[in-house]
């Protein structure tokens, strides 16, 4: 039997795309999988390793739900147009080397539920909902700068742009396209009325 190959795009995760699949010297072809033409191909085993350690946060039971259902549910994994259910259980299949276990139930293990993601939520909805500035709910900080190293970011662009409302006749020279002045500054995604903040 030949070997098939799949590619970032059968997931839609950008870390698969930028980071993953490149360091596993990827050739170049069409998806045997989703389709996808002129991309990065790896053979599915070849992504084991990192599929393991995500089915390890569920549990078999047979009240639950499939484990690409679970994937594509929580992780927002297999959103390729053409990777629906079959299709996934498919590849996933053959990156775990194991035809079994894709199709058996599966539900979230309870050693993974974190109290902590309870608490983002509540912290989060204060925040967006009730006193952005004098919060109830204590910031575990650390935990914070932990996740924060975790985000995957792209290199900042050089180039930067700056827009302002015009509210009267004229255009804003250059030397007044800083943040407004004080009495212009409404209420904004970071600021309060009255407080300037610079949006690029």
């Amino acid at each position: 039997m030949a070997k098939r190959y799949c590619c970032p795009e059968c997931f839609d995760d950008h870390a698969l795309r930028d980071q993953l699949f490149p360091s596993l010297n990827p050739g170049r072809g069409t998806c045997d999988f989703c389709g996808t033409t002129d991309t990065q191909l790896v053979e599915p085993d070849k992504l084991s390793n990192y599929f393991e350690l995500l089915v390890n946060v569920y549990e078999p039971s047979s009240e639950g739900k499939s484990l690409v259902e679970w994937m594509k549910d929580d992780w927002k994994l297999f959103s390729h147009r053409r990777m629906d259910i079959a299709h996934a259980k498919e590849l996933l299949g053959e990156i775990l080397d194991d035809g079994e276990i894709v199709r058996r139930s599966f539900t979230p293990s309870a050693s993974y539920i974190s109290e902590g993601l309870a608490q983002w939520d509540k912290l989060r909805d204060e925040m967006m909902y009730g006193n952005r500035w004098f919060l109830d709910v204590e910031i575990d900080l650390d935990r914070l700068r932990q996740l924060l190293d975790m985000l995957l970011a792209k290199e900042l662009p050089q180039q930067w742009y700056r827009a302002r409302i015009r509210t009267e006749e004229g255009v804003f020279p250059i030397e007044e396209m800083g943040a407004p002045p004080k009495r212009r500054s409404s209420h904004g995604r970071a600021n309060p009325a009255g407080i300037p903040y610079l949006y690029l």
